[in-house]
């Protein structure tokens, strides 16, 4: 008899991707997120000056790898401001709109895509054409409708990313509505007069909760962006507050002349939302191993 032999293959390149996605990527994010904390934490702790103070005389100070000092690790602005302290205050505001906005815009999706999907007819037909409706906007025109408006705000950039961005959610919730309201524990609480309510919030919230956790994670990534777009054109928050959109558009001047200004802000930004996509890639190809 003749006898098999089993021959190892070579690992793909898809495997090999993967491996470095789990290992390094994953670990160098976390770090990029943890500075990124702690820099927005502990910086304005340890500095006394206000990020919006005016200092001509101290303007354009080179970074410290430029041959700059400790006293502005990253240099100040053409204003004299400290790069560094205005890099903790971006990160607060760009992290609290992007986290809101998402909240927000989840919390509207969940609840439309539950009813959607579970009760159907004529409420899945007029939340279908919502999102269509939505889809069709592009996200720049509703934000400068809200800009004029509600005047540009803080509370402008929450509300515009959030009506751009609820629709992901209800269409994700509602695939899987639709398939959990035809599975036995469903029938089962309708046969006991359960109340439709009770069955949305009991039954079918829990069962779509990690899928919108893991859509939430990567829609924080894109929230980060479009802040800093809406900015960076003047449609977003207003000095003395920053963000890094604004931080680089007040210093996109100096590109030519002095590039690590605003090359400072765009490699953070950069840094921060690739950061947040690969962890938010990796917690859902676990969530679907755990599946």
């Amino acid at each position: 008899m003749s006898q098999r032999v089993l021959v190892p293959t070579r690992p793909s390149r898809m495997s090999k991707l993967r491996k470095i996605q789990e290992g390094p990527l994953v670990w160098a994010s976390a770090i990029v997120l943890v500075l990124a904390a702690a820099i927005a934490i502990f910086v304005p702790v340890f500095v006394d000056a206000s990020p919006g103070t005016v200092d001509l005389t101290n303007s354009l100070r080179k970074p410290i790898w430029m041959g700059g000092s400790w006293d502005a690790p990253l240099g100040t602005d053409q204003l004299g401001r400290d790069v560094l302290l205005q890099l903790s205050l971006a990160i607060r505001i760009s992290a609290l709109v992007a986290t809101v906005s998402v909240l927000l815009a989840g919390t509207i999706g969940v609840m439309l895509g539950l009813v959607s999907g579970y009760r159907g007819g004529w409420m899945d037909s007029i939340v279908n054409r919502l999102s269509e409706t939505q889809m069709a906007l592009p996200f720049l025109v509703v934000a400068m409708v809200l800009a004029v408006a509600l005047g540009p705000s803080l509370t402008t950039i929450v509300v515009a990313i959030a009506l751009s961005g609820w629709v992901p959610f209800a269409r994700l919730v509602r695939a899987e509505a639709l398939v959990l309201r035809n599975r036995e524990f469903v029938l089962l609480a309708k046969v006991a007069s359960v109340s439709s309510a009770r069955i949305v919030l009991r039954h079918l919230l829990p069962n779509v909760l990690p899928s919108v956790v893991v859509l939430g994670t990567q829609s924080i990534a894109i929230a980060v962006l479009e802040e800093s777009a809406l900015s960076f054109l003047g449609l977003g928050v207003q000095p003395p507050m920053m963000s890094l959109g604004s931080m680089i558009g007040q210093t996109r001047l100096q590109l030519q002349t002095d590039a690590w200004l605003p090359l400072t802000p765009i490699i953070v930004l950069a840094l921060l939302a690739l950061a947040i996509n690969i962890l938010g890639d990796r917690f859902r190809r676990r969530l679907e191993i755990k599946k």
